[in-house]
């Protein structure tokens, strides 16, 4: 059998590795992989218009691709998938292997210094021996929830105070409002020319962002879906409401209005994920009927 290449992502690939992502997406127990709304949202959100080619590795066999690794810089973390039959073997030990030195180069090039980490399923029994095999010690809990919920029934409608409404991003024009609550939300710097960059990477879709609108115009409380047509699940990433309007069921009723357009997109169910330590995100994604169904927890390569 021909050995793996592994070279960088360039946008022509985006096709082909949604479907890659897909694919294993179907084929794994539920959570147990990434979405392709997760390498999307890699692209767009976390790159902020970088090159992401020192990012995304695309592992193909021939014309076939059989895995990825993205790169999380800021943090040192490692995403790697597998193609289902590869499992456990010799060509995921090199693709681990490649993702390691590959990122130890990106976090050098950096300037950066970090260990190394890898978040696991809670089921991943292979890729859990593996870690173990290349000296990667697990965290004594776990970080991340994948929480579920079924989408056969018709949603709530949703209810908003009064003077507040519910729709799509309308265009770039709206970077700004979006780019607002966004920071508003998570503390975090964006600008308009920084969210720009995301509306306007491969594989964002605009007006799969949707936002909830105050009476002053201004923008309230947002979430970004991702479709998978091959899996049928869709996918909830970011989710936000800013500090100003926290508490008043906005990202409740974003939630169902969404939820229903999943299921009339041909949608089964759909996924969020959420860090453990954050009991308000918890909370809110209960309300609207997500089940937790497995964990993800973090091991890091020690220096």
């Amino acid at each position: 059998m021909p050995d793996m290449d592994i070279r960088p992502y360039t946008h022509a690939d985006l096709p082909v590795m949604l479907d890659f992502v897909g694919r294993c997406n179907a084929a794994y127990p539920v959570g147990d992989t990434a979405h392709p709304g997760d390498i999307a949202h890699h692209l767009s959100n976390a790159l902020r218009g970088a090159d992401p080619g020192p990012y995304l590795l695309v592992a193909t066999r021939g014309s076939e691709v059989v895995g990825l690794i993205q790169f999380y810089p800021h943090k040192g973390e490692i995403e790697m998938l597998m193609h289902p039959a590869l499992r456990g073997g010799d060509d995921e030990r090199a693709l681990l292997r490649v993702a390691v030195a590959a990122r130890d180069r990106l976090m050098q090039s950096l300037g950066k210094t970090a260990p190394a980490v890898i978040d696991l399923f809670s089921g991943d029994v292979y890729r859990g021996a593996l870690l173990a095999e290349f000296g990667f010690v697990p965290d004594p809990a776990p970080r991340m929830a994948v929480t579920m919920r079924d989408l056969a029934a018709p949603n709530p409608a949703p209810a908003l105070p009064d003077g507040f409404s519910i729709r799509s991003a309308a265009g770039v024009h709206e970077a700004g409002l979006l780019a607002a609550v966004h920071s508003a939300a998570f503390g975090s710097n964006w600008t308009p020319e920084k969210y720009r960059l995301v509306m306007e990477t491969p594989g964002f879709v605009i007006d799969h962002e949707r936002v909830v609108v105050a009476p002053d115009g201004t923008f309230a409380a947002f979430l970004v879906y991702w479709l998978d047509s091959i899996s049928k699940i869709g996918l909830f990433e970011p989710v936000g409401c800013a500090e100003a309007y926290q508490r008043r069921g906005l990202v409740k009723a974003l939630m169902y209005d969404t939820l229903e357009l999943m299921r009339t997109a041909g949608m089964t169910r759909a996924c969020v994920k959420h860090e453990l330590d954050n009991p308000a995100s918890t909370a809110a994604y209960a309300s609207v009927g997500f089940v937790r169904v497995a964990d993800y927890t973090t091991w890091t390569l020690p220096a």
